[in-house]
């Protein structure tokens, strides 16, 4: 398999973890874009890049926890069962699942510059890296004001996270496509050099 497609699976992971849209019937909650979906894809993407970087193997225990948990929120929820969790837990949960979760993404940004590093091909990697701090920052501070009641300001901060979310998510999409045309360009250097030690092997 191509590891075009390893980058193609952490694309569609972070979309899936990212983007939330639900539909909400009484107590019951369906996710139509289940996040636990978004952690079984970017840990096959983690999974075929490990040997690429360190940095994607640090991440493929905590997806796989952040897979399970997300997963078993997606039942609550289906069941009416979601909003029956105790306050204070619920933000405990909430917070360690947002400190996982970025450290998951901080560690494939990461690895994205090792590659972009070692193969001396560019990946856009310093402008995505750049696009996760804005995302984390704005993250932190929406959700500190929505917590502190601040009314306009937390609606400000969540529309302003919202575009953070969209750039890094196009961003990416962006450094995959480069991706694959290193991959591209790898193949065809290979190629290129197995037909002439060929040549030589058979004059």
């Amino acid at each position: 398999m191509m590891k075009g497609a390893a980058m193609k699976k952490l694309f569609w992971g972070f979309f899936f973890i990212y983007i939330d849209f639900h539909l909400d019937i009484n107590a019951i909650r369906i996710d139509l874009i289940p996040t636990f979906v978004g952690y079984l894809l970017l840990l096959g993407g983690i999974s075929e890049l490990m040997e690429e970087s360190p940095h994607f193997e640090k991440v493929r225990t905590p997806s796989i926890v952040m897979a399970v948990y997300t997963g078993i929120l997606y039942v609550l929820d289906l069941f009416g069962l979601g909003l029956s969790m105790p306050y204070l837990i619920s933000i405990l949960l909430s917070i360690i699942s947002c400190v996982l979760s970025y450290y998951i993404s901080y560690h494939v940004v990461e690895g994205v510059i090792e590659i972009e590093t070692r193969s001396s091909y560019p990946l856009d990697a310093a402008r995505l890296k750049t696009a996760w701090i804005v995302l984390v920052v704005t993250h932190a501070i929406s959700c500190a004001a929505a917590y502190a009641d601040l009314g306009v300001i937390a609606l400000l901060g969540m529309i302003v996270f919202f575009v953070c979310m969209i750039c890094f998510l196009c961003f990416f999409g962006h450094t995959k496509n480069l991706y694959y045309r290193m991959k591209e360009a790898q193949a065809a250097a290979q190629a290129a050099s197995d037909a002439d030690a060929s040549h030589f092997d058979h004059p």
